[in-house]
């Protein structure tokens, strides 16, 4: 945790909970969503702008979005 955020969840005196409840998945088709759904069997992507969403537990979503495998940076979650 950096310095400047740990100072300011400590100014107000008590630790604050992260939860993560998506992530984007970078695909070169978003319809890939629907393989990933049927082999977990899990309910059919739903769209979400240019998104194709996939539900898993826990309330956490796998965002599928249309990319090409250059236009994602290596170091893209470490941001």
């Amino acid at each position: 945790m950096s310095a400047m955020l740990y100072g300011a969840v400590r100014a107000f005196g008590e630790a604050m909970s992260v939860e993560l409840n998506h992530t984007i998945v970078a695909a070169r088709d978003r319809r890939h969503s629907d393989f990933l759904a049927e082999v977990l069997g899990l309910v059919a992507p739903t769209p979400f702008g240019p998104l194709m969403v996939v539900e898993v537990a826990n309330g956490v979503s796998l965002d599928f979005a249309n990319v090409g495998l250059l236009d994602v940076p290596c170091d893209h979650r470490r941001r």
